[in-house]
């Protein structure tokens, strides 16, 4: 009888010992979307043990919804522009399960075949957990500079298939005020590629081996500075040939609006390729190399 007794009730203990555990332990899940209109969806599912969430999202970032504990309570998230992006602190109960979910145009890229994906975090709270998904569209995958070196920063712990998508995934650490910048670069497959299947594990194999022997001794590797889609490209040749350029006449030289031209020097600016001084109304642009000489 006694046997019985405790093998009926150990799992009940078992359960309720693993869901406390579970309720205890803050965490945050990021389900990024990148869209085929050069968008994102995100979708963020969090549990903090403030009465508050607070984080820095894409410079043009538009919250769509917000709940708490299935409750829409979008009223109770407010958004600030900032230089570095959009703050977003929306109140919550201690302990609450939140979903928040925006849009954002400012994190992607696409010129031709070449896709890029640019985002910057910044966390004002602890998490216990912290992942990132990444979902790419549909017959993308990641791309490799000339030493067949991935062109994904941070090292993410999976690459997979799902249908026609490759998805890329993150342990990241979410400290209060960490950084988190995330960076993909990829192409449309052409229809003599190698098979995903195929080529997913060899490029895991390889960033494992490049994240040791490479990127730890750089702080500023090369496959994160200097890969460029075609429009960033045609900026770069302009400042080489002139050396420094006011921004409107950057505007003027290609033929881009003023706001696509701000976006592509800012994603250039946040990877270190060129540099933005205010002087008087203008705004000057040069190369970082430039600079640094």
């Amino acid at each position: 009888m006694r046997r019985k007794f405790a093998s009926f009730i150990l799992p009940i203990i078992l359960f309720f010992m693993i869901g406390n555990m579970a309720m205890g332990e803050s965490f945050t899940y990021i389900d990024i979307l990148v869209n085929p209109d050069n968008s994102i969806t995100a979708v963020i599912n969090a549990r903090s043990d403030y009465d508050f969430i607070s984080l820095m999202l894409p410079y043009d970032a538009e919250v769509v919804d917000f709940s708490v504990d299935g409750t829409p309570s979008l009223s109770a998230c407010k958004e600030e522009r900032k230089v570095d992006g959009t703050l977003i602190n929306c109140s919550v109960e201690n302990g609450s399960f939140i979903t928040l979910k925006f849009t954002s145009s400012d994190a992607v890229m696409m010129s031709g075949d070449e896709l890029l994906f640019l985002m910057r975090l910044i966390f004002y709270q602890n998490y216990d957990v912290c992942k990132i998904k990444l979902t790419l569209p549909e017959n993308y995958i990641i791309a490799s500079n000339e030493h067949a070196e991935p062109l994904i920063i941070p090292s993410p712990y999976q690459l997979y298939t799902a249908g026609n998508n490759q998805i890329v995934l993150w342990n990241v650490k979410c400290g209060e005020n960490a950084l988190v910048e995330l960076f993909v670069a990829g192409k449309r497959a052409s229809k003599f590629s190698v098979p995903l299947y195929v080529a997913i594990p060899i490029a895991a194999i390889a960033l494992i081996v490049i994240s040791f022997f490479f990127l730890r001794k750089r702080k500023h590797p090369d496959i994160f500075d200097k890969f460029l889609v075609r429009d960033e490209k045609m900026i770069i040749d302009l400042l080489k040939n002139k050396k420094e350029m006011k921004q409107k006449e950057i505007v003027r030289a290609t033929g881009f609006s003023k706001a696509k031209v701000s976006r592509l020097l800012r994603n250039l600016e946040m990877r270190g390729v060129v540099v933005r001084e205010k002087v008087g109304n203008a705004c000057i642009v040069k190369l970082k190399e430039e600079e640094e000489e």
